[in-house]
């Protein structure tokens, strides 16, 4: 159910005598108790002057001094439609010639009287249907619902109604997929997480599809998870084919109402979502009877949860929810996670490999361009190089698709006076504004903010303002430029905020009439378009060259999987990554397809510095309006945590953007080996926290943990 709460806190012992030693804060709480029987926790921070008061109920609720308790309101309204049908009682034949006959002066009666008549099998009808098919009034069947002849129900209706329609066979899998299949299926009889760790267009999908059917065949039920809300577009469509009303879909992208419905079904066990399919906050549906988790593109960062808390893992979380119902999980990717690959090694998960593309298709021919060589022979036009313009026209030519990746969306980066050099800056965040041509504003990507162009400097007045740096709003329009006849979109947050903007945009390039698509990451997360035959990448460098002990990783996982959408039909597909650096290891890695090359070489240099695999991780983020605060509050964590764990512990630093919405921002990073016990070092912090919140001077400061964060 859709449900609004609201905490309030009981006293269990209001005889002062009895209290231990109490922090002042938590004496207030006491206090206020004792003359009235419950408080809201709007009412404690009312009380305490302060916004952040958990930290003081949770001591109290540790002393057995108080309990908490949630009242729950019910927000949720089924859908109600009125039905109408024929009254049985009056369908012998001369009773209804006799009501047909007494109509000649009530046509628009009569008609709808006929109308009901000749629906197959005397189908019920939805009353809005109804007088919309005869263009009649509620007045006509008002008067005949008088009468009696006609029966009028209101009843609940599905706001999302099942799929009708045929569906299909599943196809026979090719042998080296069976191969795959039987592999999973005998190391599920023993373990319950497996790898499949297929490259790109190998048709994992098929095989989850076959993996379902023994599932459902049993009863159970199925979570299909996907990285992002795009995917389920295409995948629902897939599903739809062969397993019809039994596929629901459950995401933020719907409305409230929409997924309480879904909600509901789930815990009935209902047939028509057998199958439950959405992104990571489908891991919280409440199962009953779990027989099967898929994770697909299971190594996407997307799928943890940054903020707000819980901070958990989607990966981790499947995981657990599979063995809380006896389940098995299959962990899909063309390029898993040095973590996954990692525990396949130590025989935590198992490991079913596929690597041959489905139907024989070849692997794209990867080229790589030199930039740098392009700019000094003046072969560039905007940021093209030669080669990739000349490939987008023979594509365009033969009337095939193209994809062009660049990981940033808006027009360009920044606007940068030519004069005194002076970037347009958030002021609410210490990060510059991104310029957006088509609504002509600068706008920051972290809280929002908007403003117009100034049209000349705000620092000293110059006209000479410039665009800096490459988003797909200027690719989309240099395009425009360079091939006026072509048909462009764009597949970026920008674009594909609104309902169904998704499936719009996926409909219309599986229908052919886009020719050339730009994106940002949304292009490497398994889409599927059999028309794509090219796939340029505008920039590799800033992938690789990204601050995060996970840059190479992920630069290699984005470029794999974005060269993995070309040539998936047919003909051999064709990838040009345009680089200043087209000797770098990573590069090569890439062009020769070599996932153990790169795994190899981060691994190590993984565990010679200490990072994940090799540890866990802790992030904890300290944020407040005043900057000295911040810092201090931010110094006094890492004294009394290095106490206990020496030099596990690093920093405190301010991260790259270290202001956003007017909070300053300091970090700690504390390793945990393997050899410590995880638990028992978040029951430290615990403690450490108690005690901070305890400091007057920190009581307005905010402190976040985040466990194995991946950016």
């Amino acid at each position: 159910m859709l449900l609004e709460s609201e905490t309030f806190i009981q006293v269990l012992n209001a005889d002062p005598q009895q209290w231990p030693e109490l922090s002042d804060a938590e004496y207030l709480v006491m206090e206020a108790l004792c003359a009235q029987p419950e408080l809201s926790v709007d009412e404690v921070r009312a009380i305490l002057s302060r916004n952040s008061v958990m930290g003081v109920i949770y001591a109290l609720i540790e002393r057995g001094l108080v309990a908490v308790q949630e009242q729950l309101d019910d927000k949720y309204k089924p859908l109600m439609r009125r039905f109408v049908r024929l009254n049985p009682d009056i369908l012998g034949e001369a009773q209804l010639n006799q009501i047909l006959d007494g109509l000649d002066r009530a046509p628009r009666q009569r008609e709808m009287m006929l109308y009901l008549l000749a629906r197959p099998h005397l189908e019920e009808i939805q009353q809005t249907y109804l007088l919309k098919a005869l263009q009649a009034t509620s007045a006509t069947l008002n008067a005949l619902a008088e009468k009696k002849w006609l029966l009028v129900q209101e009843r609940a209706i599905d706001r999302v109604p099942p799929h009708e329609g045929p569906t299909e066979v599943l196809s026979t899998l090719s042998p080296a997929q069976q191969q795959a299949l039987n592999q999973v299926q005998a190391y599920f009889r023993e373990g319950s997480v497996c790898l499949l760790h297929g490259i790109t267009s190998s048709g994992k999908t098929r095989l989850y599809m076959h993996l379902m059917q023994d599932i459902l065949a049993r009863k159970k039920q199925v979570l299909f998870i996907v990285p992002e809300i795009a995917l389920t577009t295409q995948l629902i469509m897939r599903l739809q084919r062969f397993y019809g009303p039994h596929v629901g879909v459950y995401h933020s992208r719907q409305s409230p109402a929409e997924r309480v419905e879904l909600f509901q079904k789930v815990k009935e066990g209902d047939p028509s979502v057998q199958i439950a399919v959405g992104a990571r906050s489908a891991i919280f549906l409440p199962f009953s009877d779990l027989g099967l988790v898929v994770l697909d593109e299971s190594h996407e960062p997307s799928l943890k949860q940054h903020s707000p808390a819980p901070r958990y893992h989607g990966r981790d979380a499947a995981i657990m929810l599979a063995h809380m119902h006896g389940a098995k999980v299959l962990l899909g990717s063309a390029t898993p996670s040095l973590e996954s690959y990692y525990n396949t090694e130590h025989k935590k998960f198992g490991l079913v490999t596929l690597t041959e593309r489905f139907g024989g298709v070849s692997l794209p021919k990867i080229q790589l361009v030199d930039l740098a060589e392009q700019y000094r022979k003046k072969l560039m036009k905007h940021h093209f190089s030669t080669p990739l313009i000349e490939a987008i026209e023979q594509t365009l030519a033969k009337g095939e698709q193209v994809l062009l990746f660049q990981n940033r969306r808006g027009f360009s980066a920044m606007l940068e006076c030519l004069t005194c050099g002076h970037v347009p800056q958030c002021p609410n965040c210490d990060v510059s504004l991104t310029y957006h041509s088509y609504q002509e504003l600068l706008r920051c990507h972290y809280c929002g903010h908007e403003q117009g162009v100034p049209p000349s400097c705000v620092a000293c007045g110059s006209h000479e303002l410039d665009r800096v740096g490459l988003g797909t709003q200027q690719i989309e329009e240099t395009l425009g430029e360079l091939f006026p006849e072509a048909r462009l979109a764009r597949m970026d947050q920008d674009t594909t905020k609104g309902k169904y903007a998704f499936a719009q945009l996926i409909e219309r390039m599986n229908q052919g009439e886009i020719d050339i698509l730009v994106g940002t990451q949304m292009l490497a997360k398994g889409l599927d378009f059999d028309g794509v035959t090219l796939v340029g990448i505008l920039n590799a460098d800033q992938l690789m060259n990204f601050p995060d002990f996970r840059a190479q990783e992920r630069a290699f996982q984005l470029m794999a999987q974005v060269s993995g959408r070309a040539g998936r039909r047919g003909a051999q597909g064709q990838v040009i990554i345009q680089t200043y650096a087209p000797e770098h290891q990573l590069l090569k890695q890439v062009v020769s397809g070599d996932y153990m090359g790169m795994y190899q070489h981060q691994s190590l240099q993984r565990q010679q510095f200490q990072y994940p695999p090799y540890c866990k991780l802790i992030r904890v983020t300290i944020k407040h309006r005043d900057f000295g605060l911040c810092q201090s509050a931010a110094t006094w964590l890492f004294k009394v945590i290095e106490q206990n764990m020496g030099d596990l512990v690093l920093g405190p630093v301010a991260p790259p953007v270290s202001r956003i919405r007017n909070q300053y921002i300091q970090q700690l990073l504390i390793k945990v080996p393997q050899s410590q016990s995880l638990s028992k070092t978040k029951g430290f912090l615990a403690k450490v926290l108690q005690r901070f919140m305890a400091q007057k001077e920190y009581a307005r400061v905010s402190v976040s943990f985040d466990v194995d964060p991946v950016n």
